[in-house]
């Protein structure tokens, strides 16, 4: 007797499906909440990194997310909180590859280089985590804790390029390396906004191997 393939074929691809389906229905309510906040962060992070903060909306998130707007709303108490979250895990996630490739002895020229090479897409995301845009948290209750994550990270950033211009233990030298370091950290900031208005991105880093060569003179 010849074997039905086709009908093994459907029952095998029936079965997977109802397997498939009842893994959905077994996620938990936490599960559920927690992979549509997840959404909400990716749509949102892709919005925000290419519009201005102002310009975008919730009812712009969740159709990113093909979702209701009352999803983002059961994830997030209000735009500003959202767009909060998303600067904490981008400083975050720059300063781990900072670390990283200070770790792999890379220079400060190349560690950089890198960090504009990896934002060059969402520099409007990257323009608020200089506290550009900062002045709207002050008006929403509950986002302070944001701000003091965003500072912490922001000195831990700081502290990280101050010990490529520490060029020794006294004091005086680490003095020097901090203020080198300030000097730098205003630098960068303008290199972002001068991509931000289109300046290449070669030309950024000429000018940035001439800035770090100017403070190591100083």
């Amino acid at each position: 007797m010849v074997p039905n393939v086709h009908a093994h074929i459907n029952s095998s691809f029936f079965r997977a499906r109802r397997e498939i389906m009842e893994e959905k229905v077994r996620l938990t309510r936490s599960e559920r909440k927690s992979q549509t906040r997840h959404k909400a962060l990716c749509a949102a992070e892709a919005l925000f990194s290419q519009k201005p903060y102002a310009e975008v909306t919730l009812r712009d998130i969740a159709k990113a997310m093909k979702m209701s707007t009352g999803a983002v709303f059961a994830n997030f108490g209000s735009k500003g909180e959202l767009f909060a979250e998303i600067m904490v895990m981008a400083m975050k996630a720059q300063y781990d590859r900072m670390l990283e490739a200070g770790v792999q002895k890379k220079s400060l020229y190349h560690i950089i280089v890198q960090l504009y090479e990896e934002d060059i897409d969402r520099l409007e995301l990257v323009r608020c985590r200089f506290g550009v845009l900062w002045m709207w948290t002050a008006a929403e209750p509950g986002l302070q804790k944001y701000r003091k994550d965003i500072r912490r990270i922001e000195k831990l950033m700081f502290d990280l390029v101050a010990r490529f211009f520490y060029a020794g233990e006294e004091e005086s030298k680490e003095k020097g390396a901090k203020l080198r370091a300030s000097v730098f950290w205003a630098m960068h900031r303008d290199n972002y906004y001068r991509l931000q208005e289109g300046v290449p991105i070669d030309d950024i880093r000429h000018l940035l191997q001439e800035q770090i060569d100017l403070i190591m003179k100083a």
